[in-house]
């Protein structure tokens, strides 16, 4: 599996008194039928993750979108 992109979004989750930005990551397949799911998260020196997105790994040839909250 590869992420081949990361695009920020105009949208926003979380609460009023803490939103998030919530970054779309792209997956590319490499992982067989019946892959262990995958869990993306976000985090760098001013972001982080409070709650990783959790998505079944693609299969080879095909992509997965993650919507993650920053």
């Amino acid at each position: 599996m590869r992420i081949t992109d990361v695009t920020s979004t105009d949208l926003f989750g979380g609460t009023v008194a803490r939103p998030l930005a919530i970054v779309r990551v792209t997956l590319s397949g490499e992982a067989p039928a019946g892959a262990d799911p995958v869990v993306v998260r976000v985090e760098g020196p001013a972001v982080t993750t409070p709650e990783p997105a959790v998505v079944t790994a693609p299969e080879p040839g095909q992509q997965r979108e993650a919507e993650v909250g920053v």
